[in-house]
């Protein structure tokens, strides 16, 4: 492997982990403060968040710039495409669930914090949160839950076929993910 290609790998693989622990990190986060009304954690939800977005942008500038690596194996039309919309779905999964808690967070009044600077600024008045746009909150309310839910569904699809790909296939996709 030349230097330049051990680069993109070790590159590729950096964001794909830093995205993958955080989220795995954020879902469950989500779903428990939902849940469970543990509002201590919403700023901490938030910022992980914004950070999760920088570090989303260079990954999908990555995946747009670099595409995407070559299969390890001769697989079927089907797992080819099948592995192809599982991509993708993260991909856009990441980003929309993000944004999505940003227009609901946001424009809510509830304000985004990013280690308890507002990069939006709360709109409370007489302790209640007063929406910038209750209706653009509301869309990205909906939009952030039905994402989580996608995302975790798509997040088992790609954990299920990775698994495949090492214990079925006994090819070195999960190796090279791992080590390069």
């Amino acid at each position: 492997m030349n230097p330049s290609t051990s680069k993109k790998t070790l590159s590729a693989r950096v964001l794909h982990w830093s995205v993958a622990f955080t989220i795995l990190l954020l879902i469950p986060m989500g779903f428990y403060m939902s849940d469970g009304h543990a509002y201590w954690l919403y700023d901490w939800h938030k910022t992980i968040s914004m950070l999760l977005l920088v570090i989303l942008v260079f990954r999908v500038l990555y995946r747009l710039i670099q595409g995407w690596p070559e299969a390890s194996g001769d697989y079927t039309k089907f797992e080819q495409v099948t592995a192809r919309v599982v991509h993708w779905l993260l991909l856009v999964a990441v980003l929309v669930l993000p944004i999505s808690g940003i227009m609901y967070s946001g424009l809510g009044g509830f304000g985004v914090p990013v280690f308890g600077l507002e990069v939006i600024p709360s709109n409370y008045i007489n302790g209640e949160a007063q929406a910038y746009s209750a209706y653009w909150s509301d869309i990205g309310k909906e939009i952030h839950s039905l994402s989580g839910w996608i995302l975790s569904g798509v997040v088992v699809l790609h954990v299920a076929g990775a698994l495949k790909h090492h214990m079925v296939d006994k090819d070195n996709t999960l190796k090279r993910m791992l080590r390069g």
